[in-house]
């Protein structure tokens, strides 16, 4: 029981450390993302007052950083660990 107990806090420590590597303007994205889940990337952008190539950026960043596909992962990763709040910001 220890090992499962210690292999799931490793995977939380994990996760922990690739959410400290997002910039304050990927965390912004995650929220504009998660709060706007069912718009298409150029509402999205437009609300942001950026780009939609800049968008696609900044999500292709934050999969990367994150180890994650598309944005359901990304939707699904943001509600777990409650970066889907404004006051996220310092959660980590």
């Amino acid at each position: 029981m220890e090992l499962v107990r210690r292999k799931a806090y490793d995977a939380d420590d994990l996760e922990t450390a690739r959410i400290r590597t997002l910039t304050a303007r990927e965390r912004e994205t995650i929220q504009a993302v998660t709060r706007e889940a069912a718009a298409p990337g150029k509402v999205i952008a437009r609300h942001m007052c950026i780009s939609d190539h800049t968008l696609r950026n900044h999500l292709s960043s934050i999969y990367s950083k994150l180890g994650l596909n598309n944005r359901l992962d990304l939707y699904a990763f943001a509600t777990r660990h409650r970066l889907d709040r404004p006051d996220a910001g310092g959660a980590y």
